[in-house]
């Protein structure tokens, strides 16, 4: 019989994962309730209480032993260790692997749940983010009423408390499994009706949010510092008195009353901005700002790990100052989120679990699951609203749901792109990659350039697209008289029925690809030209890069930026124990072959990078470093073939630094205006660590390189086009060195992308 002791080091720390969570008892029906089994077992007050405050009694509707008693059992489907399927959900037995006692009563240890999910797995398969349980009995192995606990999470940025982990092999899972969430009871308690389900689906969506949110520390503007403002009980939920647009993470709506007084409005209805941003369903420049209320009268808040559980404010309204927040004060506590935006689609497996020695054709088990057969259709419709249309979830178990997508993967201009010749053209490619055709689709294209926001108009209604299919659309936009070689930064939107996608790209304007690199294959380019490197740990390779990770965080992507090749600093993982797979103490070089440059007009470089600059930080953490970086290099070419020394220097173009990110990055870089483009140019790539007490290291990719050049009819007299160009020279005006996001200008080709599954785990040494 399983016993509630922790027996192993790993034990104790996945228990450590799991975040007990509010729930309150659902509200009151207009039906006779009884006593589900023994009217004194009753579900303890959760360590968190929900938004009433109080726990709930274990109840069912009469009508539901009776119309279970009454219905035709199912048909049942093979039995794999004696689990059974009615409709979609799954009937596991209870065994004492998975169902332990806590004195006389049932309970399952959070730590037993990889025993449930392994035989779910086993039975349905690997194809799960979420695996949510519910029980035919009163579940005493935590006090909470629900709770989630998170067995994978790769995404960084969401809160020190939120740390990037991998413990689905336990779980039976190969790291499609995320997070378990037990419900417990409230399925027996919620009944039949839709309309009685109202505070268990809001908590089904605290618990499935709980895989993101709420961890999220906050710089306080008034010193500078990083806060728990946000928090609230656990560290695991938002604040009282936070704005968060009634967030079912114990979030309140908060109105602004303009006379020192706020009165909030709703409690625990949706995700509201912060909730969406963290689980990747808005960018972090879509959120809009937001406020928490302080210097409340006969009111002292607490740090979050000292809050004790209580109920919401009893009064409506409360006085007190507006302090204004906003996601640039998010980022700057806990950095950005990495990848910065999601699919916005998962699976999600429904389990009953019986108690020992209970059939999984017992009337109350046979008849939980067929309510939770109908009650997960509810849920895939309430969080599509609580996301405004942007999470889709898939709750069938026999078969994929088939997403529909109707995302943005191409963004060009369209030539000449001359804004003083008239509006500028804009493509779009829209794709469905899902299995299912996309409906309810609009697009529009918002443009950003010499500080002044544009828009294609109001949103275009596009037709269904069929699953697997790619379609076109054009925009105009009207820029006014920019100077050819400004950077246009181009936001595509399209909001479908189920999904919400943007592709942000920066786009110079009316310049064109003069030379371009993928790394495919051999071309010329030289590993440590001159024999001095020093770098011990990696050296550039080219090849397809593999998921890396240093201790606690990823540093490196599953794969290149396009097709299958890429220059790396370590192809293969760091070997745990010896800190191989990225560069230590030193540097090492990546030189090109001569890149032809002759008759470029004011040339860019445009490359996509990764880049981890590392340090050793406290309690065996990782965190970034001024003191290591990626350095970019240029130089014209000997046109002799030999190096010209002292008279032709290699010139920094373009640094990286102080940054852990495994997102491919890109970087559009002006090349110095003396540079002579004669014979052509070469380039460096140099990845160094100046680390020395802590230690540190850095992981650097490159790859898609191109140089832009102004096209030929920007070379006319300005006085006609306006293009801000010379005959014979370059355009006017200050050149910046680089920018954070950019594209070449015309016909890069969408190539397909490796993701190898390879992880480990590294420290420094």
């Amino acid at each position: 019989m399983l016993t509630f002791k922790f027996k192993t080091l790993v034990r104790a720390l996945l228990t450590a994962l799991a975040v007990t969570c509010a729930g309150s008892a659902s509200a009151a029906a207009p039906i006779r309730w009884q006593p589900a089994f023994d009217p004194r077992m009753h579900v303890s007050p959760p360590l968190g209480k929900g938004p009433d405050g109080f726990g709930a009694q274990v109840r069912v509707d009469p009508a539901f032993k009776i119309a279970e008693a009454a219905a035709v059992g199912p048909v049942l489907e093979a039995e794999t260790a004696g689990i059974v399927r009615v409709g979609e959900v799954l009937v596991v037995p209870g065994d004492a692997e998975s169902v332990g006692m806590v004195g006389t009563r049932f309970g399952i240890d959070p730590t037993a749940l990889r025993n449930i999910t392994r035989k779910a797995i086993a039975f349905a398969g690997d194809h799960f983010e979420i695996i949510t349980l519910w029980v035919t009995f009163d579940d005493r192995g935590t006090d909470a009423l629900a709770y989630a606990l998170n067995v994978r999470n790769e995404v960084a940025g969401l809160g020190r408390r939120l740390r990037q982990q991998d413990f689905s092999a336990a779980y039976g899972s190969a790291g499609t499994l995320r997070t378990v969430v037990n419900m417990k009871s409230l399925g027996l308690s919620s009944g039949e009706l839709r309309a009685n389900w109202g505070t268990a689906l809001e908590t089904w969506g605290q618990e499935t949010g709980h895989r993101y949110m709420a961890f999220l520390d906050v710089r306080d503007p008034r010193t500078q510092r990083s806060s728990d403002l946000l928090l609230g009980r656990d560290c695991a939920h938002f604040d009282w008195f936070l704005d968060t647009q009634a967030s079912v993470q114990d979030g309140l709506a908060w109105q602004d009353n303009g006379d020192g007084s706020f009165t909030w409005t709703e409690q625990n209805k949706r995700y509201g901005n912060l909730d969406l941003y963290g689980m990747g369903l808005l960018a972090a420049d879509e959120v809009p700002n937001f406020f928490a209320i302080t210097n409340i009268p006969n009111y002292t808040r607490l740090p979050c790990e000292q809050q004790s559980p209580g109920r919401i404010p009893a009064q409506r309204t409360v006085t007190g100052t507006r302090l204004d927040l906003s996601i640039a004060d998010v980022v700057a506590a806990n950095g950005p989120r990495e990848p910065a935006i999601s699919t916005g689609y998962l699976r999600e497996l429904q389990v009953v679990v019986t108690r020992p020695n209970e059939t999984v054709d017992s009337t109350i088990a046979q008849g939980l699951a067929r309510r939770i057969d109908e009650a997960r259709k509810w849920w895939e419709e309430w969080a599509l609203n609580a996301s405004r249309n942007r999470l889709l979830v898939c709750t069938q178990s026999t078969a994929d749901c088939g997403d529909a997508r109707s995302d943005v993967v191409v963004v060009e201009t369209m030539p000449p792109a001359i804004p003083a010749q008239g509006p500028v053209g804009f493509r779009i490619d829209v794709a469905n990659a899902g299995a299912r055709t996309a409906t309810g689709i609009k697009a529009w294209v918002e443009v950003t350039a010499g500080g002044t926001k544009f828009s294609s108009g109001e949103p275009r209604v596009l037709a269904d697209l069929a699953a697997g299919a790619t379609r076109s659309e054009s925009f105009s936009v009207a820029l006014g008289p920019l100077p050819c070689g400004s950077q246009a930064v181009v936001v595509a939107r399209t909001q479908s029925d189920v999904h919400y996608h943007r592709l942000t790209v920066s786009r110079p304007l009316g310049m064109e690809v003069a030379w371009r690199e993928d790394f495919e294959g051999e071309t010329g380019w030289v590993v440590n030209p001159e024999g001095t490197d020093e770098g011990i740990g990696a050296t550039w390779q080219r090849g397809t890069p593999e998921l890396s990770f240093v201790v606690d965080r990823q540093t490196q992507p599953a794969g290149a930026h396009g097709g299958a090749g890429a220059f790396v600093t370590g192809l293969i993982p760091p070997d745990p124990g010896r800190g191989g797979g990225f560069v230590r103490g030193g540097r090492v070089t990546l030189q090109s072959p001569v890149i032809p440059s002759t008759g470029l007009r004011n040339p860019q470089l445009h490359y996509h990078a990764t880049v981890s600059a590392m340090e050793a930080a406290s309690a065996g953490t990782v965190g970034t470093s001024t003191r290591a970086y990626l350095s970019v290099l240029v130089r014209a070419a000997n046109t002799a073939g030999a190096d010209a020394g002292a008279d032709n220097p290699w010139r920094e173009i373009d640094r990286i630094s102080n940054q852990i990110s495994f997102i491919w990055q890109e970087r559009v870089v002006a090349l110095p205006p003396d540079l002579d483009l004669s014979a052509g140019i070469e380039l460096r790539f140099v990845a160094a660590d100046e680390n020395v007490e802590p230690p540190g290291g850095i992981e650097a990719a490159v790859d898609d390189l191109s140089l832009l050049s102004n096209v030929a009819a920007c070379e006319v007299a300005d006085t006609d086009n306006g293009c801000g160009c010379r005959m014979g020279g370059r355009a006017p005006g200050p050149r910046t060195g680089f920018s954070f996001v950019a594209l070449a200008a015309l016909a890069l080709f969408a190539r397909r992308q490796r993701r190898s599954r390879a992880a480990t785990l590294s420290r420094f040494r």
